[in-house]
């Protein structure tokens, strides 16, 4: 059997040094088995696991960002963990985000973490790991953007979302927009994550499918300055159903007309697709109208909290909203009341200089920030 022949620098050691040489190589290989994961197992072809970050792919990094995590395991159980290490600027250690998941075998699993992303980001890495470290599997999120604190953020939720990317050409008093094409699915169930999105929009889309938690995130970003559009139409009652007490109109039914003058001629431009239409018909209950068509709202607004819901009565998928050139006059008029975020609705950017400021009030003993 061939030796194992050592360096000649090595051998022409004296014995103590080549003692510690060994001690050291010895320690060296000890910290590294402690230091990192047990080796991963072979790829394996009956388990899942897919990640989607922020709001198709878009985030701002002053909030808290949601990461929605679908694992699907076919084969033997898993008791662990999902974990992702986000990079910081300046070479600091990565930070760990890490949530607990039980996958028993023929199981799928549905779950969100929320995490920090203080410098932009292209890509993320999510490890699934046994709860002894074993790594079990890794994703990569996919290409993911960054959305300035002063650009305006659009989450549509509609049967053709593809429709609303004419958005990104509509800022408002914002330096620029985005649109995210979502479904219920990625709507979180906690409040704070929602706060990168500046407009909402539902459209031809069932409501009814909210969670109580997400009913309840909703209602809060709306108290901290969301906007919500809800769209009528044909199918107004789908999508009205579970947010029917937060509209500032009453919808009685729908009915078809030949014309809306009133809405052409205020903003100026001929519809491209001449009538029938099909409009919500409503009454207002609360807030102003903003387009009407005589008595009928085509479009209502109240405040609720800090921000706002609309309703329009027509469906942006149809005539004569559809491709209409006056569409983008509506849109801009929404857009054009989101207000621009101050910094101080983002909670401390610099913990010293808010420990100082709060520790020159002698009458208050707080908390160390």
């Amino acid at each position: 059997m061939e030796q194992f022949a050592l360096p000649k620098r090595i051998q022409t050691m004296p014995k103590t040094y080549k003692m510690r040489y060994f001690i050291l190589i010895a320690l060296l290989l000890l910290a590294a088995s402690l230091s990192s994961p047990a080796a991963a197992q072979e790829e394996r072809s009956d388990l899942s696991l897919s990640m989607t970050v922020g709001y198709d792919g878009l985030y701002k990094n002053e909030y808290w960002v949601p990461v929605q995590v679908t694992a699907a395991n076919n084969g033997p159980a898993i008791e662990g963990y999902v974990e992702i290490l986000v990079r910081q600027s300046g070479g600091q250690e990565p930070i760990p985000f890490r949530s607990p998941i039980s996958l028993p075998t023929q199981s799928n699993k549905r779950l969100t973490l929320y995490i920090k992303i203080p410098a932009a980001a292209s890509n993320l890495t999510m490890q699934l790991y046994q709860d002894d470290r074993t790594l079990v599997a890794e994703v990569e999120s996919g290409s993911i953007s960054r959305v300035t604190q002063n650009s305006l953020l659009y989450g549509v939720l509609s049967s053709d979302g593809g429709e609303f990317t004419f958005l990104e050409r509509i800022s408002g008093s914002h330096s620029d927009a985005s649109v995210a094409l979502l479904t219920l699915d990625d709507l979180p169930e906690t409040a704070v994550a929602w706060n990168s999105l500046d407009i909402l929009i539902f459209n031809d889309t069932d409501t009814s499918q909210l969670t109580t938690n997400q009913r309840t995130a909703l209602e809060a970003w709306l108290n901290n300055g969301g906007q919500l559009i809800v769209t009528g139409g044909a199918n107004w009652q789908k999508t009205a159903a579970e947010l029917a007490d937060l509209l500032p109109v009453t919808i009685n039914s729908s009915q078809t007309v030949d014309d809306l003058p009133g809405l052409r001629q205020r903003i100026g431009i001929a519809f491209r697709d001449p009538g029938p239409y099909v409009v919500a018909t409503s009454s207002l209950r609360s807030g102003e109208i903003i387009f009407r068509q005589d008595d009928l709202p085509l479009l209502a607004r109240q405040s609720v909290g800090r921000g706002s819901v609309y309703f329009l009565a027509l469906d942006p998928l149809l005539a004569p909203l559809l491709d209409w050139d006056g569409s983008e006059v509506i849109w801009s008029v929404i857009a054009g009341r989101v207000p621009n975020t101050n910094n101080w609705g983002l909670g401390p950017q610099n913990s010293y200089a808010a420990t100082t400021a709060v520790s020159s009030l002698p009458s208050l003993t707080l908390p160390s920030i």
